[in-house]
């Protein structure tokens, strides 16, 4: 059963083209984002409209990172493809394989044969994209763990540390330190 969404009237920004990708409808009577409770849980502010506009800041600042990450990428590849696609949907948490494969209309098995091609898979772009994201949010520090742990997709900030203990040894507390 679906949560009924928290309801918000904002004033949109003048960024009309990147917020059309998300289904932004600019001809509507009034302006709402409807946005899951469960969504709003995820992070660590104290009430919904500051939940709100904190997710707002994340995502402007998410959209920068990635606009700067993709940059540094080669063209015209399915990895640089399905990297941009895991930059949108990080937040979200949705990072199924399947889920990344359909708007390029393939199927998971074909998706990872042609990455194989290209001499990578789903799960190193996968983890490669959200080391060097959690390590770019870490530098810039503006982000707790905990809003790091949510625009990386983690289910939770154990499983971000476990991850982040991996890729450099050690937790993300003593690489700030």
């Amino acid at each position: 059963m679906l949560n009924k969404p928290t309801i918000l009237a904002v004033t949109l920004a003048p960024m009309k083209e990147a917020l059309l990708s998300y289904g932004v409808d600019f001809d509507a009577l009034t302006r709402q984002v409807g946005i899951d409770p469960g969504l709003l849980a995820r992070t660590n502010a104290r009430c919904p409209v500051e939940r709100i506009q904190r997710l707002w800041q994340l995502a402007a600042g998410a959209d920068r990172m990635a606009a700067r990450y993709i940059e540094g990428m080669t063209a015209n590849s399915v990895a640089t493809t399905v990297r941009a696609l895991l930059l949108k949907a990080m937040p979200s948490g949705n990072l199924e394989q399947d889920g990344i494969a359909r708007p390029l209309n393939q199927s998971a098995s074909t998706l990872q044969r042609r990455l194989r091609e290209e001499g990578t898979s789903y799960q190193r772009l996968l983890d490669a994209t959200r080391r060097d994201l959690a390590l770019e949010y870490l530098k810039e520090g503006r982000h707790s763990l905990a809003e790091i742990t949510f625009l990386l997709g983690f289910a939770d900030q154990s499983n971000f540390t476990r991850a982040f203990r991996r890729w450099t040894g050690r937790t993300p507390r003593h690489y700030l330190s």
